[in-house]
């Protein structure tokens, strides 16, 4: 069964976009605040409590979207999938790891691979359960109203807008990628993340194709260049082509979970 079939609240997204940028910006606002004032660093306990507060308001907004608000619905709408269709999951980690190594080919120093593993399960909380709400409800409430393509766009302007107080948080590391360079391959990554979630059934992948994201910008030096661009644009051809030619078979008949 779909996660976005659970019941939600009446006016969901809206409600779920208002408490995400209100949690979000808040909790980062007072980070801020905190660092520019000396009260706290960004590495330090107080300055990641409201690091964390910001980071995990989508997560909570969605949860507080649901009709029932129960441990059962909590672990059904954050962890169900369909496992089989992991390979679509494997395929853009494949294209998301060349276009980031082949633009600048090289290795952020003092990375041991054999800890690359263990990174990643940590990106799951700094930032993967993020797609609870980004691929969760939003993706889902907007398809109901405008074509797959146009709602993808919309997600990821949304999604990646919402980050930009981490470009005025002190030693966040944001600034080291231009926010308008940030905003567009949130849209590309969008195209992906959207396709995992129609072929899985679920959002729980998405939360692990999005911390292998966040797990590779800690192991490569990504280069502002043709290379990301190109590789952005064959994650959106991907995307479309998957998402076309279900809905084909899904035309003609077949279901869709028959197709994985």
């Amino acid at each position: 069964m779909e996660q976005h079939s659970l019941t939600l609240k009446q006016n969901s997204l809206a409600k779920y976009l208002i408490r995400t940028y209100l949690i979000g910006w808040v909790g980062w606002g007072i980070l801020i605040l905190l660092i520019n004032g000396g009260v706290a660093t960004f590495a330090s306990p107080l300055g990641f409590i409201f690091f964390a507060i910001g980071g995990y308001a989508p997560t909570i907004a969605a949860v507080s979207v649901l009709e029932k608000i129960n441990l059962k619905s909590i672990v059904k709408f954050m962890f169900s999938a369909n496992y089989r269709a992991a390979p679509i999951f494997v395929l853009f980690c494949l294209i998301l790891t060349a276009t980031f190594f082949f633009t600048s080919r090289q290795m952020q120093p003092n990375t041991a691979l054999w800890f690359f593993p263990v990174y990643w399960f940590i990106q799951m909380f700094q930032g993967g359960f993020e797609e609870q709400g980004w691929r969760g409800i939003m993706q889902p409430a907007l398809e109901k109203s405008m074509p797959f393509p146009l709602s993808v766009i919309v997600t990821g302007l949304v999604w990646g807008t919402w980050h930009l107080p981490l470009w005025f948080v002190a030693g966040s590391g944001q600034d080291a990628f231009p926010f308008y360079a940030f905003v567009v391959f949130c849209v590309f990554l969008s195209f992906a993340l959207a396709v995992i979630r129609k072929k899985t059934n679920g959002v729980i992948y998405c939360c692990i194709f999005h911390a292998f994201n966040n797990a590779l910008l800690g192991y490569i030096v990504i280069g502002i260049n043709g290379v990301l661009l190109v590789g952005g644009a064959a994650i959106v051809i991907v995307s479309l082509l998957i998402w076309y030619a279900d809905r084909r078979k899904s035309l003609s008949g077949i279901p869709a979970e028959q197709l994985s």
